[in-house]
């Protein structure tokens, strides 16, 4: 998953370290906003507006959490 916030870290095996819970909020309060800049248009921001920036923020957030906290592949099975 793209990290916006911070450069990714390496673990002590040379591994990919999981976001922090900070990074991952960060980072769908960026998208949030670009939301916001791609749907306000010519008129001041309104109630629409909002909604649309809280549904991308919590999108790009569950996403984050299920890719860096939750999925993972399945040992094959025998």
């Amino acid at each position: 998953m793209l990290n916006i916030a911070s450069q990714p870290r390496s673990g002590e095996n040379g591994e990919d370290t999981r976001k922090t819970w900070r990074e991952m909020l960060i980072d769908s309060a960026i998208i949030g906003g670009i939301a916001v800049f791609a749907v306000i248009g010519s008129a001041p921001p309104t109630w629409d507006t909002a909604w649309t920036a809280f549904k991308a923020f919590g999108a790009a957030f569950i996403i984050q959490l299920a890719v860096e906290r939750g999925l993972k592949r399945a040992p094959p099975s025998e």
